[in-house]
C-alpha cells in the first residue's frame, strides 16, 4: 500500500527571543481503508509562511482543497478545448460552402459557352429530376475544390434542366438550370444555385 504523508515545518512562538528559533516538524498520516488521508496539525505558536509572505498557520493546503482546484482546472481545460473544436468546424462547413457555391457557378458559367440547343442542354424531366452534366462541361464525380475529377470524397455536382420552349426561336424560348452541389462534413449537406439560358 502506497503511504503518504505531509511535513509540515513550524517554528514555535514563545516568550523568549531564542525559542523563536526552534523548529519542529509536525507530521501526521492516517489511512482510511485503501486510501491514505493527509492530515494538518497546527504547532502550538502557529507558523510563518516558507515563501516568506507573513504568518497564515501550519495548515497549509488539505487534500480535499486540492482536488477541487484540479477538477475546477479540468473543467476549465476541457471547456475550452470543446469551444476550440466548435469554431474549427464551424470554419470547415463555411469553407466547404463557399466551395460548394464556387462549383456550382462554375458550371453555370459553362454553359453560356453553349448554344440554345446544344444537347448538353437537353431537359432532363423537371426540377427535381437531377442528372450527370456532360462531360464537355464537368468531369466525372466526386470533384475536388478545383473541380477536379478525385477518388473518393470531395463534392458531387449536378443538374436539372427544364426547357419553356418549343424548339422554336421566340421570346418564350429559356431554359431554367439547377445545380445542385452535395458533399459531406458532419452530415450531409447541400447546395442549389439556379440560372436561366435563353435563346
Amino acid at each position: 500500500m502506497l503511504d503518504l504523508f505531509v511535513a509540515f515545518s513550524c517554528s514555535e512562538h514563545h516568550s523568549s527571543r531564542a525559542d523563536l528559533a526552534r523548529v519542529r516538524d509536525h507530521s501526521v498520516r492516517m489511512k482510511v481503508g485503501a486510501i491514505p488521508i493527509l492530515w494538518r496539525k497546527s504547532a502550538p505558536g502557529g507558523c510563518r509562511s516558507p515563501l516568506g509572505l507573513g504568518s497564515r498557520g501550519c495548515d497549509g493546503f488539505s487534500l480535499v482543497e486540492i482536488l477541487v482546484a484540479m477538477v475546477l482546472i479540468t473543467i476549465g481545460g476541457l471547456a475550452g478545448v470543446v469551444s476550440v473544436r466548435t469554431g474549427v468546424r464551424e470554419d470547415q462547413r463555411s469553407y466547404s460552402r463557399e466551395v460548394a457555391a464556387a462549383l456550382a457557378k462554375q458550371l453555370l458559367e459553362g454553359v453560356d459557352a453553349l448554344s440554345y440547343t446544344d444537347a448538353c442542354l437537353t431537359a432532363t424531366g423537371g426540377a427535381t429530376t437531377y442528372a450527370t452534366p456532360c462531360g464537355t462541361l464537368s468531369p466525372a464525380n466526386p470533384l475536388n475544390a478545383q473541380g477536379q475529377t478525385i477518388v473518393s470524397g470531395g463534392y458531387t455536382r449536378d443538374w436539372s434542366i427544364v426547357d419553356s420552349g418549343g424548339g422554336t426561336k421566340t421570346t418564350a424560348n429559356r431554359k431554367t438550370i439547377r445545380v445542385r452541389v452535395r458533399w459531406t462534413d458532419r452530415d450531409s449537406e447541400q447546395i442549389i444555385i439556379s440560372g436561366v439560358r435563353g435563346w
